[in-house]
Order: C-alpha cells, then structure tokens, then sequence
C-alpha cells in the first residue's frame, strides 16, 4: 500500500512541479526578479539560456517548487512521513535542478532561437519584465484555482459520466 501511495507521490511531483512556483512565498519569488544591473549578451546560444536562468533565478525557483509539493504531499498523505528522506533524496537526484539542467538548457535551445532568449533577457532585466517574473507565477497559481473549482463544481458531472461509460463497457 505505502509502495503504490509513493508512486503515486512520484507522478504527482513530477506533474504538479510545472505550477508550484505559483505556490511558492512571495520573498522567493520576489528574489527572482531582483534589481539587477543589465548585463551584456553572452555569445552562445547555450550561455544565452545560463543568463536566463540566473536573471530569473529559475533554478532556485525550481528547487523550491520541488520541495514545496513534497511538503504538500506529506500533508495529503500522513502515512508517507516516514518515507520522506526517501522521496527528497530521489527527487533530488533525479528532478533536481542538477539533474534537469542539461534537458532544460536544450529543451530552451530547441524552443527559442539565440536571439529570442536574448530578448526576453532583456525584456527581464527591465522593471516590466521583473514584474512579470515576480507575478506571473501568481497568475499561474490563481489560474490553476479557478481550473480545480470548475472541475470541482462539475465533478458530478464526470462522476455520471464515468459511471455511464462503465456500464456501457460492462454491457459490451
């Protein structure tokens, strides 16, 4: 049972890091969009995307989203408490930012040309754009709460049609 509550643990973590930066407190996010002194283009495509992520702070972001689902889950799911250093030190293996960093950087490079990471470089380190960093994970996460309370509002709704579908399979 435990075994099947931290797999499921897993998959929840690894779908719902995407978001949980909008979960994460204001100082971090804040940080990420820090006062910071525009600094000169890199030459590369991949020192381009290293620039980004230092001027969003992107990797502390995601280290914190990390942790912040994980403590969430062990809320969800008391049981799994006892396996918590187990589940850190696996997800810190394999979904730290150690370990995602060169899937990430490519996953950019392949995404955005040098020259549209160099904007929104740019675009970062100007007041707008750290304001956009600053609070786009807000809207992300205010965004993800009206999604639940739709689903949550019609859950009868997919609980019907769930219902119905397996009876239909059950018939056939």
């Amino acid at each position: 049972m435990l075994h099947r509550i931290a797999t499921t643990l897993l998959f929840t973590t690894l779908f719902s890091v995407s978001i949980a930066c909008g979960s994460c407190p204001k100082k971090t996010v804040e940080s990420a969009a820090s006062s910071q002194t525009p600094t000169p283009l890199p030459a590369t495509h991949e020192e381009s995307v290293a620039l980004l992520v230092q001027t969003l702070k992107l990797d502390l972001i995601y280290e914190r989203a990390i942790q912040i689902v994980l403590n969430e889950q062990m809320k969800a799911n008391p049981q799994l408490s006892q396996i918590k250093d187990v589940m850190d030190e696996f997800l810190r293996k394999y979904m730290g930012w150690d370990a995602i960093r060169p899937e990430f950087f490519k996953m950019y490079m392949e995404a955005f040309t040098k020259a549209e990471i160099d904007e929104m470089i740019v675009f970062y380190q100007t007041p707008t754009g750290q304001k956009a960093a600053r609070i786009s994970p807000k809207l992300m996460e205010k965004g993800g709460e009206v999604g639940r309370l739709m689903v949550q509002e019609h859950l009868p709704e997919l609980q019907q049609m769930i219902a119905e579908k397996m009876k239909r399979n059950a018939n056939q």
